[in-house]
C-alpha cells in the first residue's frame, strides 16, 4: 500500500510510517480481523436500512 500522497492528518501530525525509517511493520491478523467485523456490522446495518425502505413502498 502507498499513502506518501498524504503523509499526515488533518491536523498535520506525521502517520505513523512517514516517522520511521525503513519498513513498518504491520498486524495483518488484527486488521483483517477489525475490517472483517467492521464489514459484518455495515452488511448488517445496511440490511436493517433497506427492509426499513421496503416496508415504507408497501404503506
Amino acid at each position: 500500500m502507498d499513502f506518501s500522497r498524504y503523509p499526515f492528518d488533518n491536523k498535520y501530525y506525521n502517520h505513523f510510517y512517514v516517522e520511521q525509517i525503513g519498513n513498518v511493520e504491520i498486524d495483518l491478523e488484527n486488521f483483517v480481523k477489525r475490517f472483517s467485523t467492521i464489514h459484518e456490522s455495515l452488511e448488517s446495518l445496511s440490511d436493517y436500512l433497506y427492509h426499513i425502505e421496503l416496508s415504507r413502498d408497501y404503506e
